[in-house]
């Protein structure tokens, strides 16, 4: 079922290289199936292709994608801005939650408040 979508979709895709949205999703899929490298070559290429400021879903992505492949400070970064553009309850428990897993409340704690401006003093 898995690789019928994928390969289903990458025909999409190299029928309309320039469809954001598509890339997008062949790149979650890609995502889905722990193909990360790729996945984040083809969510690249969503962003560049996007017209317009990438949607909140494209960036959630971007950072679940950076998070998989290791990039966690950059990943919650994009995480953030998803949350932020997007305003729903799942960002802002998925990024509390991957603090946690991987305790970053040392550094991390100053990129997420963006240097103290939402922090509350102690």
């Amino acid at each position: 079922m898995e690789k019928a979508k994928k390969n289903g979709l990458k025909k999409v895709v190299i029928k309309f290289p320039n469809n954001g949205t598509f890339l997008d999703t062949y790149a979650w899929i890609l995502f889905q199936l722990k193909n990360s490298e790729a996945s984040k070559k083809y969510m690249d290429l969503a962003f560049y292709k996007h017209e317009t400021e990438p949607s909140g879903g494209y960036v959630e992505h971007y950072g679940d994608i950076l998070y998989q492949l290791g990039n966690k400070y950059e990943a919650i970064s994009f995480l953030k801005k998803a949350d932020s553009t997007m305003k729903v309850k799942h960002l802002s428990r998925k990024i509390k939650r991957q603090i946690t897993m991987n305790r970053f409340l040392g550094d991390l704690y100053f990129l997420l408040c963006g240097l103290r401006s939402s922090c509350s003093k102690k």
